[in-house]
Order: structure tokens, then C-alpha cells, then sequence
């Protein structure tokens, strides 16, 4: 069993890491601001994001959307926050519509598919008073979801199943928890944030995460691509961009990203703590730190 899902492990990132080189042709570029500049004078992040053959990327370019299907179903156990129901209440209290959430899961295959500490993103609507409260309860593209809001699926995210509503159990019920909250101008700002990740709702899952392609869109290139003047960090992964959700955190570290971290919350097998802005970053320089000594010794 371990052997076989240590194959699946390698066919998975090799298959759904960003960018293989035969569909960059293939793709509608989407014309945006410049985007912040990734640091790189940093500890490792982010690095080394390439390590197996062009060719062997583009051989298994076809399986993708069947190997990312498959890989979601691998779980060996559930998120840790999953057992504490005090960390949920205290996350779900927290929570505002519009912030972002970016996970960490590694209790799932999918988790170790994309490279870094957090692995998945998702945004908080709201319920139907915060709706109202906006003034997009009555809107044309949100009508459709009123029962489904009424229902508690107050959680927007992209994944093998496409863009979708989901309860806050589904997201939050992970390893680590941060909740993001963007700067916005004005209030018709938010109300055109909300609209558009409505608008999304039904969009196909992009398996090979090529964010010069919204036709279909992973997890945080749905946020990226709703929130419009909040351009995240792309690099370059076999000459695709894509988005790396550890950049996202240190662009926001580093207060290059107009979002504010309101709270991280990390979990284990004996229990959870709440930390602090400081303690995401280390913990994300701690994960490369070792990526990189494992990287070394084999």
C-alpha cells in the first residue's frame, strides 16, 4: 500500500504541477497589473519547483484530470481541526465575508501535491444577513444558491469537483488554518468581489494550474482572479505561471499584499493553538529549511 501510494505521490506532482510545455500555446493569456515581485533573498521557499523531466511532464499531460481525481481521494486521516470543536467556533467566530483562507492538509495525498507548507484556498461569503447586509442578497447570480447559503454553505472554493459551495467544516477541518482579510476601498469594491465569486460558481477545475487560463481555474487562482486588484505572486513552473500558496503568505509577511493576517491557527495530534503572524512565517521557513536538508541527503 505505501508503495503504491508512493507512486501515485510522484505521478501526481509530476502530472499537476503547472506548465507543461506542449499546451502553453494552447492557452488564453489574460492581460493584468504587474504582480509583486517573489522574494528571493529569502530562506528557501518556493525552490527547486521542477524536479522532474520536461518530457515526463508532457507524456502524462493527458492523465492529469484523472490522476487529480484520483489523488483527492486518497486520506489517510482526517484535518486535526476536525476533532476540536472549540477551534472551529473560534475560527467560525472570527470569520467575515470576503476574508480568504488558506489551508494546510497533510493528511490528504492532495496536500503534498502542490509544493509548500499550505496546499489549498477558499473564501468566506457569508450568511444570508451578511449577504443582505452587502446588498447582493437579491443579486442575479447569487438567487440560485439562496437555499444552499440557508443551508450553511457559506464557503466558495475550487477543487477536483470545480468551483463550488462548501460548509465551513470542509475547509476549516484541516492541519493549519490562516484566515486573510483583503484591504478594500469602499463598499461597491466588496459588493463587486462578492458578485464575481458568485458569478464563478460552476466553473471547471484546472488540473494542470495554469493561471494564464481562467477558463477554468485551481483554488487560489479563483481568489486571485475575483479579487482583481489584489494580484498574488506567480512564478514560472516548465514555463507555465502559476500560483504557489506559500508565496501568498510571504508576500503577505513581507506587506506586499494588501491582506491582513486575522488569525493562524495550527493543529496536531495531542491538540491546537491559536499563533501569531510571526510564527506562520517560521513555520513556512522551517518547512523549506527541511525540504531542503531532505533534498540534500538523498
Amino acid at each position: 500500500m505505501r508503495r503504491f501510494l508512493l507512486i501515485l505521490h510522484i505521478l501526481a506532482i509530476a502530472i499537476l504541477l503547472p506548465a507543461l510545455l506542449s499546451a502553453c500555446s494552447q492557452t488564453a493569456s489574460r492581460q493584468s497589473a504587474a504582480r509583486p515581485e517573489i522574494v528571493k533573498t529569502e530562506p528557501p521557499c518556493c525552490r527547486k519547483l521542477e524536479p522532474y523531466p520536461k518530457w515526463l511532464v508532457r507524456v502524462l499531460e493527458p492523465a492529469a484530470p484523472l490522476v487529480g481525481r484520483t489523488v483527492a481521494l486518497v486520506e489517510w486521516r482526517k484535518g486535526y481541526m476536525e476533532k476540536e470543536p472549540q477551534a472551529l467556533a473560534e475560527m467560525q467566530s472570527r470569520l467575515r465575508p470576503l476574508d480568504i483562507i488558506v489551508v494546510a492538509n497533510k493528511g490528504r495525498l492532495s496536500g503534498y501535491t502542490i509544493p509548500g507548507l499550505f496546499s489549498h484556498g477558499a473564501a468566506y461569503l457569508g450568511g444570508e444577513a451578511d449577504l443582505k447586509r452587502l446588498g447582493i442578497w437579491n443579486d442575479k447570480a447569487v438567487v440560485p444558491f439562496h437555499q444552499a447559503i440557508r443551508d450553511g454553505k457559506t464557503m466558495i472554493e475550487s477543487d477536483q469537483k470545480g468551483v463550488h459551495l462548501s460548509r465551513p467544516i470542509d475547509v476549516l477541518g484541516s492541519d493549519r488554518v490562516v484566515i486573510l482579510r483583503p484591504r478594500y476601498s469602499c463598499r461597491a469594491a466588496r459588493q463587486k468581489v462578492g458578485r464575481a465569486f458568485f458569478e464563478h460558481l460552476g466553473t471547471k477545475f484546472d488540473f494542470h494550474f495554469n493561471s494564464d487560463d481562467d477558463r477554468k481555474l485551481y483554488c487560489v487562482e479563483l481568489i486571485d482572479h475575483v479579487l482583481g486588484a489584489i494580484q498574488f505572486p506567480q512564478r514560472e513552473i516548465y514555463r507555465r505561471q502559476t500560483i504557489v500558496p506559500d508565496d501568498i503568505m510571504i508576500g503577505v509577511s513581507n506587506r506586499i499584499l494588501p491582506l491582513d493576517v486575522i488569525a493562524y491557527y495550527r493543529a496536531g495530534p495531542h491538540g491546537w493553538e491559536k499563533a501569531d503572524a510571526r510564527s506562520l512565517r517560521t513555520d513556512i521557513d522551517d518547512y523549506w529549511m527541511r525540504r531542503k536538508k531532505v533534498r540534500r541527503a538523498r
